[in-house]
């Protein structure tokens, strides 16, 4: 790797993120009060609300607070040709009412120490997205991006992102 400037080091997004999860398979409904963020949904820079998918309210119990989508997370599509890569940084809008992800999107939340705009935008870099497709598994039209390729995806872990706290 290239040589960094003094205090700055490669990192893993796993060594920076400790949750990171794909979302689960869920039963649909016609709307229910848990919308459903699929990869439709994400944009580099919104939520398209439009495309959000619903539920069924017998399957709430199945999604745990810690599936539900925070402030700071990103939500990186893990699935589809033309598709996969593609990442939002959820903001305190998005979060209300509550959503979670279905399994073609993965959660990465940084810890708390990282700005979260930081790895998203790092994520959205060149240096990311021009290895997606490397980064994938799979044939035509079924590639995914797994948990441990964005686990193992190198990050400059730059000093002057991390809170002073």
């Amino acid at each position: 790797m290239n040589e960094l400037p003094p205090g700055w080091a490669w990192s893993k997004i796993g060594e920076l993120a400790p949750y990171i999860q794909r979302g689960k398979s869920p039963k649909y409904a016609d709307h229910s009060e848990l919308p459903v963020v699929n990869q439709k949904c994400i944009r580099w820079t919104r939520l398209e609300t439009q495309h959000l998918k619903f539920i069924h309210p017998e399957q709430f119990d199945a999604w745990d607070a810690a599936r539900r989508i925070q402030p700071g997370d990103v939500l990186w599509n893990s699935t589809g040709t033309g598709t996969v890569g593609r990442a939002y940084l959820v903001q305190e809008r998005d979060c209300t009412p509550a959503k979670v992800v279905d399994s073609h999107v993965t959660i990465v939340r940084p810890n708390a120490a990282l700005e979260p705009r930081y790895l998203f935008s790092w994520i959205r870099s060149a240096a990311v997205q021009d290895k997606i497709l490397e980064m994938c598994d799979g044939t035509t039209n079924q590639i995914e991006l797994s948990r441990t390729a964005i686990t193992g995806t190198a990050v400059v872990n730059n000093p002057f992102w991390w809170s002073a706290d």
